[in-house]
């Protein structure tokens, strides 16, 4: 298994690199190699208003945007991991958020996010050895699923069996993404980028930090406070979607907010973690 981070997919995609808060524990390579796909439950911004402070995964991706959040070879925190009990993050060697809503009936996101969610699966087949496979069909069992005793979960495939897995199907939690998501066509898309790629996915040991321009544009002050729910944007709370200011970025239709923007929010509230004089 590669450890660090991705430059880019198998297929030519930018892979971003925003550093977030993890345990810096090295994944359990003696496991089977696995993965584990969640839905935000919401936009690749929101989430990652909730990765810049914790529960971060390895990817966050979106129908624009791959993002990189924790080196490979490091474990990720998006999944429940109880003391004592049945490995779960320390075990899964790649976590990918994806942008959108879980569904209990079939269902399959955007098509631009389908392309690349099987993309960077297929990445990760090299660079994780993690198989583009399932351990279980895509016809799930009746409800419910969001309950510690759903069946997948003490169905004795977690932590013995290769391949991708749904946050559904972890033992000890009780999330339910990515519902029922039609697997076969995200798996077999990504087989297939698989099969007409050629190079080995590139790695840094070091992050691709986006230099943030200088001056800092006054719109990025505006996004701090907003997502800080801070100034004028105290009296709503942390990044309250009724009161978004308007800004030249992350709006339906405008371009993402930039991998400097949120690298240095992030630079700016660790400043704050730090001892007073």
């Amino acid at each position: 298994m590669q450890k660090g981070w991705l430059t880019k997919t198998i297929g030519g995609r930018k892979i971003e690199h925003i550093p977030c808060p993890n345990p810096n524990v090295p994944v359990n390579l003696s496991a089977p190699a696995i993965g584990v796909l969640h839905t935000i439950e919401g936009s690749l911004e929101s989430g990652m208003g909730v990765f810049k402070r914790h529960f971060a995964p390895h990817f966050t991706l979106d129908d624009r945007q791959i993002l990189q959040l924790i080196p490979l070879g490091l474990i990720g925190a998006a999944c429940e991991n109880h003391i004592g009990g049945v490995e779960t993050n320390h075990i899964v060697r790649a976590q990918i958020e994806v942008a959108g809503r879980s569904k209990t009936k079939s269902w399959l996101p955007e098509a631009a996010t389908i392309e690349a969610l099987a993309d960077l699966m297929a990445t990760l087949e090299r660079a994780a050895e993690i198989p583009l496979t399932r351990p279980f069909s895509d016809q799930m069992p009746p409800l419910p699923w969001a309950v510690l005793k759903f069946s997948r979960r003490s169905a004795g495939k977690w932590g013995k069996t290769a391949g991708w897995f749904g946050h559904v199907e972890v033992p000890e939690n009780k999330h339910w993404d990515p519902g029922a998501l039609q697997w076969k066509t995200v798996l077999d898309r990504a087989r297939t980028i698989t099969a007409g790629a050629g190079d080995t996915p590139t790695i840094k040991r070091e992050p691709a930090m986006v230099k943030a321009p200088s001056p800092i544009p006054d719109w990025f002050w505006t996004w701090l406070r907003w997502r800080l729910g801070e100034g004028e944007f105290k009296p709503f709370g942390p990044h309250d979607l009724k009161h978004r200011p308007e800004l030249p970025f992350g709006g339906k239709g405008q371009k993402p907010i930039p991998a400097w923007a949120w690298n240095k929010l992030g630079q700016f509230t660790a400043a704050r973690k730090g001892p007073h004089p």
